[in-house]
């Protein structure tokens, strides 16, 4: 059972991040990345930390693999695109965002952007504008 609710959360956060998708370049697939994943928590709240909890790993689980391997494959591409094919560059690149759209899901549940529609919204900004950032400054993370 409870792998059936990761496969479904995997489901619909692939459907977050395609929702916020705004062009083709690797840049913009990040953002939408980081944009999806925090309005992915903060809609669907206990499937984001049962994702996300310790409850389940996809490791090991081809199920849990498959629903979200969209995600990781346009996040995976997009890092290597824009590490001109550094695997350690785009890894240091992919960790910095997943940090950063992680932490930004954390503090909106935590209430530190407020509450309702404008917090979320507040907090999706604040993911994409430091991914952006962080994609800008990504020479630093090396």
């Amino acid at each position: 059972m409870l792998l059936a609710v990761g496969v479904r959360a995997g489901e619909l956060l692939v459907a977050a991040v395609r929702a916020e998708e705004r062009g083709s370049a690797p840049e913009d697939r990040l953002v939408a990345v980081a944009r999806g994943y925090v309005r992915f928590a903060a809609e669907h709240r206990a499937l984001f930390e049962s994702l996300f909890g310790a409850a389940l790993s996809p490791i090991g689980e081809p199920e849990l693999e498959r629903a979200s391997q969209p995600v990781k494959e346009a996040f995976h591409t997009a890092a290597m695109t824009l590490a001109d094919g550094d695997p350690a560059a785009a890894e240091a690149l992919g960790v910095a965002v997943a940090a950063t759209a992680h932490g930004h899901a954390g503090l909106l549940h935590l209430g530190m952007f407020g509450q309702g529609d404008e917090a979320v919204d507040t907090a999706v900004r604040r993911a994409a504008a430091a991914t952006v950032a962080l994609i800008e400054g990504r020479a630093a993370l090396r």
